[in-house]
């Protein structure tokens, strides 16, 4: 359960799971969180979003966590389990052939943080018996993102910018570990990841040239 000083709320006890619907679907949410302090003020598609969301994939069964950032924006991480062929690489040392595409690429990687609270750091609940777990993670805070923890004045008026929902950020994260899943264990996977629609961008490399 999340440290009393973080004025989060558990909607969901990390033992358990409850139905979520998100993105035109539903997951069996293990971990349900409103963080006051990090939820973006002001009438937004932020309004009725969560903080942290963590569910396995079902496709995959991959780890897979939404988290909320400290200036309003969404990322979203996927974790491999020990053995797979990208466990315990850091991210810029992911080898370019692979071809992992998510929104603005692949930002940081690691081990689970144990000593944060669960309502704001990226691990899998303690309660869930697995394995250690490595993840891989990307924000969605580039130049063509809205962040709605940055001041701006209206969501309406910035020029081509975008807030990436929950919805978004889910479908993004699913993405992500069906390409990490195709990589396979120890080597054994087909070594060529799916290739996901929609994406944006790696990092610096905006369309528009913002």
């Amino acid at each position: 359960m999340p440290k009393k000083n973080t004025g989060s709320r558990a909607l969901v006890p990390a033992a358990k799971t409850t139905t979520y619907p998100i993105a035109n679907t539903r997951i069996e949410a293990l971990q349900l969180f409103r963080v006051r302090e990090r939820h973006p003020k002001g009438h937004g598609p932020w309004q009725d979003e969560h903080e942290k969301i963590a569910w396995v994939d079902p496709a995959t069964g991959l780890h897979c966590t939404i988290l909320r950032q400290r200036d309003g924006a969404l990322s979203g991480w996927v974790a491999v389990p020990p053995g797979h062929e990208l466990f315990g690489f850091s991210h810029d040392a992911i080898p370019s052939e692979i071809g992992l595409r998510v929104h603005g690429g692949i930002e940081e990687a690691g081990a689970c943080d144990e000593h944060g609270p669960e309502s704001v750091s990226v691990c899998h609940p303690s309660e869930a018996q697995d394995d250690a777990l490595w993840w891989f993670g990307f924000a969605c805070d580039k130049s063509y993102d809205y962040v709605p923890g940055t001041g701006a004045k209206a969501l309406a008026a910035e020029n081509g910018q975008t807030y990436r929902t929950e919805g978004y950020v889910f479908e993004q994260c699913t993405s992500l570990a069906r390409q990490l899943a195709a990589i396979g264990a120890e080597g054994e996977g087909s070594g060529t990841p799916l290739e996901p629609a929609n994406c944006a961008p790696p990092v610096g490399l905006d369309p528009e040239g913002r």
